[in-house]
């Protein structure tokens, strides 16, 4: 059984536009870290799909374009999800929120979330 490790970090970096493999991606691109003593990480999470420009369906494909544009759906639904949860209205306002980091035991990054609780006043009830 994996053991889980939680790290408190910030959204160093935010882009969007292409990324993640090859930059053949378009999507949204977060650079995690933290820089405490003790606790210095820096990892990167890209929340993407196959760039419609960059990479060509063919019928050797393990997805159709219906797939993709679902999956653009899909990111335009979590870039969605943490603006709400933000409180903010653009991409580039992420940076700085801290963040909630849970790594595997090979340092991998497995999740993370923006800590909502500490950007809202105390007794504020809002949905993240």
């Amino acid at each position: 059984m994996s053991t889980r490790i939680k790290r408190l970090g910030y959204i160093r970096r935010v882009t969007y536009g292409l990324c993640g493999y090859n930059n053949a991606e378009l999507g949204l691109s977060l650079g995690l870290a933290c820089c405490a003593p003790g606790n210095t990480w820096n990892v990167t999470d890209v929340i993407s799909c196959w760039d419609y420009t960059k990479v060509k369906g063919s019928d050797d494909s393990k997805w159709t374009e219906g797939e993709r544009t679902e999956c653009y759906v899909t990111v335009a639904q979590r870039i969605s999800e943490l603006l709400r949860g933000a409180g903010v209205d653009t991409v580039d306002q992420l940076e700085g929120k801290p963040i909630e980091a849970v790594f595997d035991d090979n340092r991998t990054l497995v999740e993370w979330r923006i800590l909502i609780e500490m950007l809202r006043p105390k007794g504020d009830k809002k949905d993240a």
